[in-house]
């Protein structure tokens, strides 16, 4: 597993928010203070990242059973992990454990059984929560195909509201500019990671 003492940042929000365009920006930003970062996208590129978005794609991961789900992305975050365990620098989430919480909003599993999947992953030090209506991201360019089933939109953005205000971190306006973000999320980084 990764170095426990590396930074962790972790960027969540629906689909569309800005997640990997802020989490790029913080990482150019560390590494011209001369420290390492990568930013880790989910779901990955890998074999079972790759499977995920296709089921997202064809409209059929929400139909698998909520367990095998939930089991799915935790089986990539650990594969994804695995290449980067001898890392030493600032790790950067572009969606983490949050991202469980709210896509897997029911009766049949908990949050602490999700939790429990995810035993062996580093805890997070900074988490930014990017905050935007589903209706203003669909008039953003370049969105992918996630941001643009409305319907899914709308069903995540309440999860996710229920995923902030149940966890620790800082809620971020994401309908401002791309530069505004960026600065709030620079001015909270260096006040709470010493790098």
């Amino acid at each position: 597993m990764i170095k426990t003492h590396n930074p962790v940042v972790v960027f969540e929000g629906i689909d569309g928010v800005g997640k990997t365009t802020q989490a790029n920006k913080l990482k150019n930003k560390i590494m011209e203070r001369g420290k390492d970062a990568i930013v880790l996208h989910f779901p990955s590129e890998g074999i079972i990242g790759k499977n995920i978005i296709n089921l997202l794609k064809e409209n059929k991961f929400d139909n698998l059973n909520i367990k095998a789900r939930a089991l799915l992305t935790a089986s990539d975050f650990f594969e994804e992990m695995e290449k980067y365990k001898d890392f030493d620098g600032v790790i950067i989430f572009d969606r983490y454990i949050h991202s469980s919480f709210a896509s897997n909003e029911s009766s049949i599993i908990t949050n602490e059984w999700i939790r429990l999947i995810h035993l062996d992953a580093p805890d997070s030090d900074l988490v930014f929560f990017l905050k935007c209506d589903p209706e203003d991201i669909l008039k953003r360019k370049d969105i992918d195909f996630g941001a643009k089933d409305i319907e899914r939109q709308l069903k995540m953005y309440k999860s996710y509201e229920r995923v902030f205000s149940e966890n620790e971190g800082f809620e971020i306006d994401a309908s401002q500019s791309e530069e505004i973000i960026s600065e709030i999320i620079w001015k909270i980084f260096n006040k709470k990671i010493k790098l």
